[in-house]
């Protein structure tokens, strides 16, 4: 009897002993399963961050290489309109001995007609005919000077345009424009 007594208590000690491991072992079971909720729900959370960085990685790729298209496409356009300036003064310059050169030869026809003074009708004549040349050559020179004054406000126009392409971005944090607009915008190199 005793020794069943004995046993019987060795046996409720070892159950009571499972049954705290038991408990012990759930909590652990339970907290392990908060563990991977938790982990679960930080992963989705971290996939969702994952997916709107390339979202907006891409749509920074894109807006930096249309500013690049742009600023490309100002180059070429300063270059087409330096050279249409070139051509206009060359132009101009052109026009100017040509005027130079029909003054003078109106000088030689008026030292000619003073020489040959016999023919006052016909040196009158030629004296009209050569002022008329010179007043028209008078007008082209003007027609140019107005077309090259236009030229050259063509170019400062172009010029401010550009200006103000490349200096747009530093302009937009005035515009309330969002903040993934302006980090993509504060990101791109500016030429100087």
């Amino acid at each position: 009897l005793q020794k069943n007594r004995r046993r019987l208590q060795k046996n409720l000690r070892r159950l009571q002993k499972n049954l705290r491991r038991l408990q012990k072992n759930r909590r652990r079971l339970q907290k392990n399963r908060r563990l991977l909720q938790k982990n679960r729900r930080r992963l989705q959370k971290n996939r969702r961050r994952l997916q709107k960085n390339r979202r907006l990685l891409q749509k920074n790729r894109r807006r930096l290489q249309k500013n690049r298209r742009q600023r490309q496409k100002n180059r070429r356009l300063r270059q087409k309109n330096l050279r249409r300036l070139q051509k206009k003064r060359l132009q101009f310059q052109n026009n100017r001995r040509q005027l130079q050169k029909k003054r003078l030869q109106f000088q030689n026809n008026r030292r000619q007609l003073q020489k040959n003074q016999p023919q006052p009708q016909k040196n009158q004549l030629q004296l009209q005919k050569n002022q008329l040349q010179l007043q028209k050559n008078q007008l082209r020179l003007q027609k140019n000077q107005l077309q090259l004054q236009k030229n050259q406000l063509q170019l400062q126009k172009n010029q401010l345009q550009h200006q103000l392409a490349l200096h747009l971005p530093r302009l937009q944090p005035m515009l309330h424009l969002p903040y993934e607009h302006l980090s993509a915008q504060n990101s791109i190199p500016q030429e100087t």
